[in-house]
């Protein structure tokens, strides 16, 4: 019995719940739209009020207000079934407060709305198709406001309001601490905004946002337009163009999806101009392209951009940039990524210009692509570039200004391309790439044919997953200058390539640092070192320094385990410059030529030292030159030009063994020059082995690796036989080179007690009465310098001559000689004093001959 009354208990209570749970339906008949009255249910009964609880009010046909109206309540509806027009009436407001406005499939009409709208509580809109949302259409002049909480905005599908008169305001209801309204979404339109303002008629945002689905239409005056809060452009469908925006935007931020493809365009004309006084941001997930082409583009705050790339299924949506002009007053903040990898770039620069007033940040991943090709890029803040997972950054034949530090950050099986770009760092650049586990060799900084200044300190720092046999970073025929200090690290597998390219260094030391494997491949490399140089291999890495030329203001440092792999064939160095150095040797191994060339400044031994090929010292003006009684050991040639004060000989120069032709005969003793009473050099020789010996002395006016004539000759047949010589000359600064005899075999002598003393004689060694043989265009000298250089060159007759300095981008920087010269060596001056740090450019052009050399201006 209990149990029956129990079940019909429950019964009633479930379905008492169930009535009170379901809306009550009232049905608009006629009348005004906010008299109760003029809405029914199934019975006839009219709505007690239109803020109870659990009503549904539908609209079915055309209708209007006449008076204020309030629809609330929990769990109430307001259904728009019909596409007739509904009118909100002028003067008085609509208020949708915390209830859900829902459109049937017979939706879609027109609301006029003259009047104010308020929104409050959670507001929520139910549709199927957004072309079933009502369309606001204001075209009245008078005053508006659209009033918005933080949970509830004012949706149409497309919006459309023109005045001559009166304001449009769309107001936040809640203020926050400072007293000021939130920023609060209080409009969004599906499709269109279309609107026209003009005479003495205001559209104010009051610092709110305000959200458009499709094109963008804002006609009339600038002035009539007061935008301080965000534009919002939802882009899901097809094309979306910006058209007519004349005033200045504040806020822009432009979703994209689907399909959508957002325009600064229209139809057929690209827009001109478009102003963003605040902040822009750009997130595109879309098969389409956001066309930028042509656009003047200025933007107040930062510039955010998201492009995310997903299955592709025969369309590519990117960002084009083409021929863009974009100024950004803040930071610009780029973010690419694609699902899978598709051989196309998700932004394209192509011929952009584009000045970046705070920093630039790119963070390219997961296979995205920013793509710089042949724009310009100007950032006068920081820049930092992160590529991981595929990620690609391609500058090929960009021209790219960080006038602050650049951080590189990659770790891709892509690369980061440099070819033919220009890339300017006003201070340091820090570039870390490693090749992550599975690359099987991709994924590299191609530097190949790139310009690359930086204006402080330059660290790279290279590591592999897995030795793989190729190059973290390959900078063939490219040109780098460092102004501060240059950093190489190659680590954990990572190999520095310098094929063929020319670093110049301008700080205090270059420091190159090989271990765990890593390899520093410098050959046919050429190194311009303003400072110290040093290099460290362990016992596990690789220095190759084959052909390649370094040329150093400081010192040499080669540490090298016994156990590392060295490759120096034909490695040559010159020390020059006005700084004191020392010289060594480089880890027992021999240079190729080893040059020392100064006209200011000491140049110390610090160990016996070996060249294969030639050693040569030329010390002028207040230079010296000490071999602090070392051994110096030439294999073929040894030269000397300075006075006696200039070079300190205290040791041996040994003449090692040559490989000549053997069985010719040799003249014993030697062969004085012809007699003069002005010069005289001194030395004395001895026979080391049992091989004969067989050298010669040139005394030249010039420096030449295959002179003719020489001073005299001199043989010596006998183990340990030992010789003086003693030969005069009329030259005021010569060349003593030393030479074994190239027609036989001759055996190491030992060259000592090494002395001279210059002629009295004024006349130059070369002068312009002497006539060279071919044309020829000599390396400047100081080089590096600052401000002042010389520049000398030969033309070996009459001929009309131009010598022209440019910059690095083919501006012509001064013209040193422009007009007929008679045959002879010239020499020009070059000041610099009024141009930056950096490399230039010189040309010579005599008759129908034309001949080119860079040099390099450190300030």
């Amino acid at each position: 019995m209990y149990r029956f009354l129990l079940c019909c208990l429950l019964t009633v209570i479930i379905s008492s719940t169930a009535a009170l749970a379901q809306n009550t339906s009232y049905v608009f008949q006629e009348g005004p739209l906010n008299e109760t009255t003029s809405w029914q249910d199934d019975a006839g009964d009219y709505p007690e009020s239109f803020t109870a609880d659990n009503q549904e009010f539908i609209i079915s046909g055309e209708a209007e207000t006449d008076g204020d109206w309030t629809v609330g309540g929990e769990e109430t509806v307001l259904v728009i079934d019909t596409d007739a027009d509904i009118t909100f009436a002028q003067d008085y407001t609509v208020t949708l407060d915390d209830i859900t406005v829902s459109f049937t499939e017979n939706g879609g009409g027109l609301l006029v709305a003259k009047g104010d709208l308020v929104l409050t509580g959670d507001l929520t809109w139910e549709y199927d198709d957004p072309a079933r949302v009502w369309s606001f259409d204001y075209r009245e002049n008078g005053d508006q406001t659209i009033s918005a909480g933080s949970g509830a905005h004012f949706l149409v599908y497309n919006f459309r309001s023109e005045k001559v008169t009166g304001e449009f305001n769309l107001a936040a209801l809640s203020e926050n601490n400072n007293g000021n309204q939130d920023d609060t979404t209080v409009l969004q339109t599906l499709n269109n905004f279309r609107t026209e303002y003009r005479n003495e008629a205001m559209f104010r945002d009051h610092g709110n946002t305000f959200v458009v689905g499709d094109d963008i239409r804002l006609r009339g005056e600038s002035a009539r337009y007061e935008l301080t809060g965000t534009l919002e452009h939802r882009v899901y469908d097809g094309n979306s163009d910006y058209e007519y925006v004349i005033p200045d935007l504040n806020h822009l931020h432009i979703i994209a999806r689907n399909d959508g493809n957002p325009r600064f365009r229209d139809d057929e004309v690209y827009t001109q101009s478009v102003t963003v006084n605040g902040d822009m941001t750009i997130d595109m997930e879309s098969e389409g392209d956001f066309d930028f082409n042509d656009v003047l583009l200025s933007i107040g705050g930062d510039f955010t951009i998201t492009h995310h790339r997903g299955p592709v299924d025969g369309r590519f949506g990117e960002i084009d940039m083409d021929d863009a002009e974009i100024s950004v007053a803040g930071d610009m903040i780029v973010s690419v990524s694609k699902d899978e990898p598709d051989f196309d770039e998700n932004i394209d620069a192509d011929d952009a210009v584009i000045t970046v007033g705070g920093n630039l940040y790119i963070n390219a991943v997961d296979n995205g692509e920013f793509d710089f090709d042949a724009s310009s890029f100007t950032v006068q803040g920081n820049s930092e570039w992160i590529m991981n997972s595929g990620g690609i950054i391609d500058l090929d034949e960009s021209d790219v200004t960080i006038e602050g530090n650049l951080d590189i950050d990659a770790n891709s099986v892509e690369d980061l391309e440099f070819g033919i770009a220009v890339l300017t760092v006003g201070n340091n650049m820090e570039l870390t790439h490693h090749r992550p586990e599975g690359a099987n060799g991709e994924g590299e900084v191609d530097m190949d044919e790139s310009t690359v200044t930086v204006g402080n300190d330059l660290i790279i720092r290279l590591s592999k997953a897995t030795a793989d046999g190729d190059e973290n970073i390959d900078v063939d025929d490219s040109e780098i200058t460092v102004g501060g200090n240059l950093y190489v690290f190659a680590e954990d597998n990572g190999e520095f390539d310098f094929d063929d390219a020319t670093i110049t260094v301008g700080g205090e030391y270059a420091r190159f640092q090989a271990s765990g494997s890593g390899i520093l491949d410098m050959d046919n490399g050429t190194l311009y070192a303003a400072g110290d140089v040093e290099i460290l291999v362990d016992a596990t890495s690789e220095l190759d320094l084959d052909d390649a030329v370094f040329e150093l203001e400081g010192s040499l440092e080669l540490t090298a385990d016994q156990a590392s792999i060295l490759e120096i064939d034909e490695f040559i160095a010159r020390f020059v410059g006005e700084n004191d150095q020392s010289v060594s040797g480089i880890a027992g191994l021999p240079y190729y030529q080893l040059i020392i060339e100064k006209d200011d400044g000491e140049a110390t031994l610090e160990g016996d030292v070996t060249a294969e090929d030639l050693f040569r010292a030329s010390v002028t003006g207040d230079a010296v030159f000490h071999d602090a009684g070392y051994t110096i050991e030439a294999g073929n040639l040894a030269a000397f030009q300075g006075a006696d004060e200039n070079v300190s000989l205290d040791g041996t120069l040994l003449l090692s063994a040559n490989n000549g032709s053997s069985g010719a005969e040799k003249t014993p003793g030697s062969t004085p020059a012809e007699e003069h009473t002005e010069g005289i050099i001194t030395f004395d020789y001895e026979q080391l082995t049992a091989a004969d010996v067989a050298f010669e002395l040139f005394i030249l006016p010039q420096m030449s690796t295959d002179p003719v004539g020489p001073a005299g000759q001199f043989t010596l047949s006998e183990e340990n036989e030992t010789a003086s010589a003693e030969l005069n000359f009329d030259l005021e600064s010569p060349v003593f080179l030393f030479r074994q005899v190239q027609q036989q075999e001759s055996g190491p002598v030992a060259i000592t007690n090494l002395a001279w003393v210059l002629t009295d004689d004024t006349s130059a060694p070369v002068t312009e009465t002497e006539i060279p043989d071919d044309f020829r265009l000599e390396q400047n000298y100081p080089n590096p310098f600052n401000p002042d250089t010389r520049i000398e060159y030969a033309i070996p007759e009459t001929a009309g001559v131009t010598l022209e300095v440019f910059s690095v981008e083919g501006r012509r920087i001064a013209v040193l000689q422009d007009g007929v010269q008679d045959a002879g060596v010239h020499t020009v001056e070059f000041d610099a004093t009024s141009l930056s740090s950096g490399t230039y450019i010189y040309r010579l052009q005599a008759g129908d001959v034309t001949l080119t050399r860079t040099m390099m201006l450190l300030k």
